[in-house]
């Protein structure tokens, strides 16, 4: 099923986000990141899940008028 492997890949990848996001953290205590760079960062990883989040409801929202239309194709 499409939507299965597609909503598992974006969970794989937002598990990358975090983990990279983790990585940055720690760079920026050890200061080899400064705090302006790792809000940049860390910015442009929001703005990546939110990316995602929105694909995530578009697939959702296909997935339910795709059964909705089996639904009525099966009371016709």
């Amino acid at each position: 099923m499409r939507s299965t492997r597609f909503i598992d890949n974006r969970k794989d990848y937002a598990m990358d986000i975090n983990r990279s996001c983790h990585k940055r953290l720690e760079e920026c205590f050890a200061g080899t990141l400064t705090q302006e760079q790792l809000i940049l960062l860390l910015h442009g990883y929001v703005q990546e899940l939110v990316q995602d989040y929105l694909m995530l409801a578009d697939e959702y929202k296909s997935s339910l008028i795709g059964q909705d239309l089996e639904m009525n194709d099966e009371q016709e």
